[in-house]
Formats: C-alpha cells, structure tokens, sequence
C-alpha cells in the first residue's frame, strides 16, 4: 500500500488538501500531460490507493488517457468495455462514487471486482464544455481500512474541477497549435502570399512568401498601398470589379491582373478576396490570398493567338436560356463587335441563303436526336465579305439523355478554300501541259526514232558492202562514224523517252525471265565499234553463264548499256572496262570498272541529284545528256534495287547493279 503522504488524520486534514491542490496546480513549469500525471500520482498517496486514471469514453468504450500507479502496470491508449469498469456506476449516479469495500456495497456483483479484483473505488465524472468526456477515478485492490470522508469526496470533486479544465486547456492548446501548424504552412511553405489589408487597400500584415513571389520582404510592404504596385492598365478593373465589391463585404474569387515585382518586371496575379466585418457587419479589414499565374496566363495568350492565327474560334448555346455565346475569333470572322448579344436565328442569318437550310437541318438534328454536325458553308459577314466556314456541332445532355447545350466549334476556311481553287485550276493547267508533253514525246518517239533506225540499219549494210564498192579505209572509217552516232544518238533518245515516262509514271514494267549474259553480251557488242575507235578494251567476267533472271529486260538493258557508255566515256585511250556477272542468295549483280579518270568527292555528292542537270566531258570529249545516271538508279529501284557505285580521282570508278531475286514489285506487275 502506498505510504508517500502520511496516513495520519493530521496529514488529511482540510489544510493539507488545500497544501495538495495548490501543488497541483500551480505545476507551471510542467507540461500538462505531466501535470495531470503528478495529480494523480498525490492524490493516490493521499488516498491511499494503487492506482490513479483519467479516463474518456464514448460510447460503452472507456479508454485511458493518463494514469499513474506504481509499478506503472497501465498504459495510455488501453481500452476496455466500460461495463467491466466501475466508472459505469459513476456515469449513472453523475456524481462522486465512493466505495471502501466493495463486499459490503451493492456492487460486490459488478464485473471490475470479478475480473479485476477491485476492493475499494472513488471516482467522479469529468466534462468538457458540457459534455461527458470520461472520469477521473482511483482504485485499489484492498479494502480501505477506513471509510472515504467528505474531505476525501470534496477533493475529489475540486480536483475533478481542476483536471476538467486542465483538459480543455489541453484542447485548446492542440488547437491552437495545430493553428499555428497550419498558418505556417500557408503563409511560409505554400506558395499563395496571404495579407490582411486596411478598407483602402494598406498592406496590415504581408506573409514571408510575398519576398519569393515578389521580391519584397513583409517589412517592406506593410504601411504601403496595394495601388502602388498595381499595372496602370489594370487599376479601374481592380477599383471597380474586385476592391468595391470586396469593400461591400462581397466575397470576390480569381481575380487576375498585374502587380509589380520589386525588380520592375509585371507578373499575372490571381486572388481572392474575404471581407472581415466587426459586429455590426462593417468591413473592417480585407484578407487575400493571391498566386503568381503568369505561365498560366502566357499558355492562355498563346493559345487565344494561336486561335487568332487559325482563324478558330468556340461558341456555345443553352437551350434552357436561349443563350448564344462566341469567342472573340467568332466575333472577328462575322465582322462584329466583340460581346455584342446575338440570338441564334441572326447568327443563321449570315450564312449564304443557300447554306440556311443545311445550318437549319444540323441544328435540328442535334437538338432532336443528339447527333452532332460538321458542315462547310459559305457565309456573308456583317460588311458583305464572302467567306467559306467550317461549323462543328456537339451535343451536351443530362442525365436523362435530353440535350441542355449546344458547342462546337468556327473556323474561317476562307484562305484555305481560296489555295483549293488556285491548286484546282493550276492541276487543270500541269494537266493540259502534261497532255500537251505527251503528244511531243509521241511525235518525238514516232517521227524521230523511225528515220534514226532506218540510218542505223542502212549504215550497217553500207559498212557490210563497203569493198564492194570501195576499198578505201577512209570511206570504211566515215561509215562508221555514221553508224556509231546513229546508234548513240537512238540511245539517247530512248533515254530521254524512258526518263520522261518514268517522270510522269508512264513507264510499265514488263517482268518476265530472261538470260542476263546474253544482254549484256549484247550491249558489249553494240558499242564494240565505239570501244575499237578509243582502243578501250572490253572484258566480260562471267561466273553465272547461263544464269535466268526476272526483270524487265528493255529496262536492265538501257541501265546496263549507260554504265558501259559511261566507262567508256570516261576511260583513256588504250584502257580497258571490265563487265562481271556473279549471284548470291537474295541478289544478281552487274560490275562496271573502268581505270578512268575517276571522280571527286563534289561530282560524287551531286551524281545522282535532280538538279544537277551538267554532263562531264569525256577523255575524248564526248557529250552527254546529263540524265543517264539519274535515270539509271531510278529504274534500278522500280526493281527494287540498288546502284552503287565507288571512285577515285585519277584511278577509275567502279558501277553495281543488284536486283534481286523476287520483289513485291514482281507479284503485283504479275
């Protein structure tokens, strides 16, 4: 048993417990969970019990919130059901519950003295603004030796008093703290600059975020007008939308305007504002919360400019209100005053009479079955200007499924409509021109290739029958030459005629098997007379003899016979021009080297660019079209092929022709 105060009846005089409750509390220096504790742990030793509690319960939940005992066998935040506890007697009688022994009292039954073995209780019943929050109860598990005084249930009932307003005070101060917690992070760590101002606007208190936000210390701004740092285009919207309003005791919400930075530069601000009235509702200061909202308002800028600049604006129409609403970009493309009021029949108005009834229809539809529309129709704005306008219609409905709202939006197609009518005419003109370059090429391939096979045929037979009639090596030799142009002039112009098909997607492939030797065999010995005048020899490689591949043979044979002119062309006299054949799994590949004068790295950048349009001279100065290589690698690729090619200034320059094996491009001319 607990003997910290002396049991004496001297000790437990009326004297002595008003010593005790003036230690209790006068605990200044304490904090008051450990003032609440030493309460308890006195008013045991006093009473001579085990154990001190101050309980809250809610409910039939009973819960301890401070206890003492000294072996400290409880512990803050245990629960039990209140009925096992003698705080239930407590709450019912509302008043001090005093019991010495429990076998002599009517609660020998209770279940604290079955489960707990408790012989002997005091306790009373504690509130807080009104309301039952717990007791305050002592207990001890052997009998008292005497019985509780009314000293003993007068302390009780003062200390009960006490510890009641101690836990309020506790509350408070929680409250009070977690005020303080929550002012911080607003006007510390939140990024909203908080002030209080006077009716006129003078700054009263300013958070520490204002020197973040605005570069200025609280210090700095109080004593000072807000008009001061507002942007002078701003300061009749502030005065008359938002400070008079605010000064009426309204409450005004995201306001946004400019306010100046201590540095000079203006940023976007947006603040709300809250009157605060006395008691007889005169506003007496002004509290705002305002946020930097420049980004924002620069994205809002830039995306109204780049409606502006697409000529796109949004409207929006309420059923229930009859209500038509534009964007300024709608007001701009009718040619009206921006905010002007307009019903839905004028805005109809102004499209092209002709256009009405479609408008109409989309509108209707919307309206009665909730489908959207989007139409492009001429429209005549307010000055008579003829535009072309995309509508868009959607459908907005309730939970019913009936539509409330119409929106959409407007969009000037004018320009576009106006570079649609230029493109359509110029299309008609490159297609009279086509019609008309079609014809030339026609007359080209009919009156020129015609006489230039007649010449070449009948230069053959002259040089055939040339001894003859004359067995003079100069004729032989004339004869020849006419030959050689005939035949490289008819190249040429096939050339040309292929090029020009291939540009106007003219030229049809005509893939069938064919031996690759024998036609390249065939342009070797076409310009044999040729490679005899410049004493160039050439030699032909071949590994796959009677190799059969798939391809167009007229157009395999133009790009072969262009890569052996150009050896040619570019090889010096006495050299020679290899040709090799040879395969692999997916590939046929023709080879072309020359031990010519090669090229630099500039002709080679520009080798196969269409707009190179200049043909090298070759070693004997022979001429060319300039399209031969271009055309080449253009018909290589209809294959799906590839033409590389490698050089060397001054050491020669080497050609690869690879087409494969099978190709979609087969399948689909199949």
């Amino acid at each position: 048993m607990l003997t910290t105060v002396s049991a004496t009846s001297d000790n437990k005089s009326l004297e002595n417990r008003f010593h005790l409750l003036h230690e209790i509390t006068s605990q200044s220096d304490r904090s008051i969970p450990q003032q609440l504790e030493k309460a308890l742990e006195v008013t045991c030793g006093l009473l001579d019990l085990d154990i001190g509690i101050i309980s809250h319960i809610e409910g039939q939940q009973y819960t301890i919130a401070h206890s003492w005992s000294e072996e400290n066998i409880l512990e803050e935040g245990q629960v039990f059901p209140l009925g096992e506890t003698y705080c239930s007697i407590t709450l019912a009688v509302k008043n001090v519950v005093a019991i010495d022994n429990i076998n002599r009292s009517l609660h020998k039954r209770h279940p604290c003295h079955q489960v707990f073995g408790m012989e002997s209780y005091i306790g009373i019943p504690l509130t807080k603004e009104g309301e039952v929050y717990g007791t305050l109860n002592f207990s001890s598990s052997e009998v008292r030796a005497e019985k509780f005084s009314e000293l003993d249930k007068g302390f009780i009932l003062l200390l009960g008093d006490w510890v009641s307003d101690t836990l309020h005070k506790k509350e408070m101060q929680e409250k009070l703290k977690e005020r303080e917690e929550l002012y911080e992070v607003v006007t510390v760590n939140e990024t909203d600059m908080v002030c209080l101002h006077d009716p006129n606007g003078t700054y009263r208190f300013v958070s520490p975020s204002a020197e973040k936000i605005l570069g200025y210390t609280p210090a700095e701004l109080v004593g000072r007008n807000a008009y001061e740092l507002f942007h002078p285009h701003d300061l009749k919207d502030i005065r008359n939308r938002s400070h008079q309003s605010a000064r009426e005791g309204r409450q005004v919400k995201n306001f946004e305007y400019r306010i100046r930075k201590k540095n000079g530069d203006y940023i976007w601000f947006e603040t709300s504002t809250e009157p605060i009235t006395d008691e007889r509702g005169k506003v007496v200061q002004l509290q705002t919360s305002s946020r930097d909202v420049t980004k924002r308002k620069k994205l809002e800028m830039l995306f109204k400019e780049s409606q502006r600049l697409s000529s796109t604006g949004g409207w929006q129409y309420n059923l229930e209100t009859e209500k038509l609403f534009w964007t300024e970009e709608v007001y701009r493309i009718h040619e009206l005053p921006v905010d002007r009021e307009i019903t839905v029949d004028e805005a109809i108005s102004y499209y092209h009479e002709s256009a009405q009834p479609k408008i109409r229809e989309g509108l209707r539809e919307a309206i009665d079955k909730g489908e959207g529309y989007d139409v492009e129709l001429p429209l005549v704005t307010a000055k008579g200007n003829k535009r072309w306008v995309r509508a868009i219609g959607k459908v907005q409905t309730n939970e019913m499924g009936e539509v409330y709202q119409l929106y959409g939006v407007f969009q000037d197609l004018t320009h576009r409509k106006r570079m649609e009518d230029e493109l359509r005419d110029r299309n008609q003109e490159l297609k009279k021109l086509h019609e008309t370059n079609s014809k030339i090429y026609s007359v080209i391939g009919h009156d020129l290739k015609t006489p230039l096979s007649s010449i070449v045929g009948f230069a053959d037979l002259l040089i055939a029958d040339a001894d003859r009639y004359d067995e003079s090596e100069e004729l032989k030799e004339s004869l020849e030459i006419i030959h050689q142009s005939s035949v490289n002039t008819a190249s040429l112009l096939e050339d040309l005629l292929d090029w020009a098909r291939f540009q106007d997607g003219d030229l049809s492939l005509d893939i069938k098997e064919f031996p690759i030797a024998t036609a390249i065999k065939q342009v070797v010995n076409l310009l044999r007379v040729s490679a005899n005048r410049k004493d160039v020899t050439f030699i032909f490689e071949n590994n796959d003899a009677d190799k059969t591949v798939l391809g167009d043979r007229q157009v395999i044979t133009t790009v072969v016979r262009n890569l052996l002119s150009n050896a040619l062309k570019f090889s010096h006299r006495g050299g020679e021009v290899t040709i090799s054949l040879a395969s692999d799994d997916d590939y046929w590949h023709v080879k072309v080297k020359d031990e010519g004068q090669g090229m630099s790295k500039e002709v080679q950048d520009q080798l196969f660019r269409d707009e190179t349009n200049e043909s090298q001279t070759g070693t004997a100065g022979e001429k060319g079209t300039g399209i031969g290589l271009r055309l080449c690698k253009d018909l290589v690729e209809s294959h799906d092929g590839m033409l590389d090619f490698d050089s060397e200034l001054g050491e020669g320059t080497t050609f690869v022709l690879s087409i494969p094996f099978a190709s979609l491009v087969y399948d689909k001319v199949s």
